[in-house]
């Protein structure tokens, strides 16, 4: 079986909610010291883990189905009554300030998290909404566990696969501790706005390196439901994968960048916007060729009879072979249902991709593509850097890792 406490609340409730679930897997019970509670769980062949996000997380328990209600006690019993280390939790401080480090010597992490978070929001963002070093350093046990304590007063849903009648499930979970007083909803979240910027801006990320990577944003309408198959179809065929000609016109035809591609990708909440979002990966000589190339095909989109009809074919292979199973039914319908949507988008996509003419994509392309403002984040040695190239596309400021990253 599996089972999962899901809440609509995230970090952009409390900023320490993540570290303090972290804390809990370190944890025992007045019954059970640490060793002996992960002794409980192995035991019966169980395991729990956390995840937490901006706007959601959830406590996973997994194991057999014969041991159900011992797993679930045991959890519950965590979950309640955990007693505070102080020891673990200075082993675990230890660890996310290593790992902060490490994430600052990562490209993709300073490129695709840090940068890309900050072209969408600006520097307070859901990336940047963490403890500072100092605030983590000085953060105490009963703190945390008063964010766990906290948190199960809240409503959250119960997402459950395995063998169990629903209503033997429901009857089973009513009884434990944290559901015995009335549970209190969501409270409200930090709200980060999306930037709409009034003109084009150039972010640039001094990095080591002889290589030149950049992110290009665009910011454009909200979530559409109806658009999704022509959506679908047009970022395959034009700069979703080795096939789009994107990849084909820059990569392979012109060898102007090593990895690139240019998507216009959607939201995961019905709230949020969509995006134009093109990534280049080159040599640094050769950035301001790659930039007239992608701005090129910005501009213009290339007609090829036989990938458009081979971007169809892939998205209908792909839709019929592919099978969504287990617990990947529960989330795929969560994801559904904070996109606004009650039921399967792939269906959608299958009936009406083969509906659409090179028309259709060409005149999306040129709608939304065109003359846009928007954000170029690059990262790369300003040394290195054609600077004049990159004042050309909008004003230029120079970010440290500390802006960016919020510590």
């Amino acid at each position: 079986f599996s089972l999962y406490y899901v809440f609509d609340i995230g970090t952009n409730h409390s900023r320490k909610l993540d570290t303090a679930l972290d804390y809990l897997t370190y944890l025992g019970t007045p019954k059970h010291n640490p060793a002996e509670f992960n002794q409980a769980l192995y035991r019966i062949g169980a395991s729990f883990s956390v995840f937490t996000a901006d706007d959601h997380l959830y406590i996973k328990l997994s194991g057999l189905q014969e041991h159900f209600s011992d797993a679930v006690s045991l959890l519950e019993d965590l979950l309640v009554n955990a007693q505070p280390d102080h020891e673990a939790l200075e082993k675990l401080k230890q660890g996310i300030l290593k790992e902060r480090a490490d994430d600052k010597l990562s490209k993709r992490k300073i490129l695709f998290q840090a940068m890309g978070s900050y072209a969408k929001y600006g520097p307070l963002s859901p990336f940047t909404n963490v403890m500072s070093n100092g605030e983590l350093r000085e953060v105490t046990p009963k703190e945390l566990l008063g964010e766990v304590e906290n948190l199960m007063r809240y409503k959250h849903r119960v997402l459950y696969y395995g063998p169990s009648e629903p209503q033997d499930l429901a009857t089973e979970l009513r009884g434990l501790d944290h559901m015995q007083s009335a549970l209190l909803p969501t409270p409200q979240e930090t709200v980060f706005e999306e930037i709409a910027p009034e003109e084009n801006r150039v972010y640039v990320v001094d990095y080591d390196m002889t290589q030149a990577e950049l992110l290009m944003l665009s910011r454009d309408g909200g979530y559409n439901p109806s658009e999704v198959p022509l959506i679908t179809l047009f970022n395959d065929y034009y700069g979703g994968g080795m096939s789009s000609v994107v990849f084909q016109e820059l990569r392979e035809a012109k060898a102007l960048a090593y990895s690139v591609f240019s998507v216009y990708r959607l939201p995961k909440d019905k709230d949020e916007h969509n995006y134009i979002f093109t990534y280049i990966g080159t040599q640094a000589d050769k950035l301001p060729e790659a930039l007239n190339g992608i701005g090129e095909l910005m501009t213009t989109l290339p007609e090829s009879p036989e990938l458009f009809e081979s971007a169809k074919k892939g998205i209908r292979e792909k839709i019929r072979t592919e099978r969504i199973r287990r617990e990947k039914i529960l989330f795929t319908r969560e994801e559904a249902r904070k996109l606004g949507i009650d039921h399967d988008i792939r269906r959608d996509i299958y009936n009406k991709v083969d509906d659409f003419s090179f028309a259709d994509i060409e005149q999306f392309h040129h709608e939304r593509f065109r003359d846009r403002q928007g954000i170029m984040m690059v990262l790369g040695s300003r040394r290195n850097l054609d600077m004049d190239t990159l004042k050309s596309y909008g004003k230029v400021e120079v970010l440290t890792l500390e802006e960016i990253f919020g510590y």
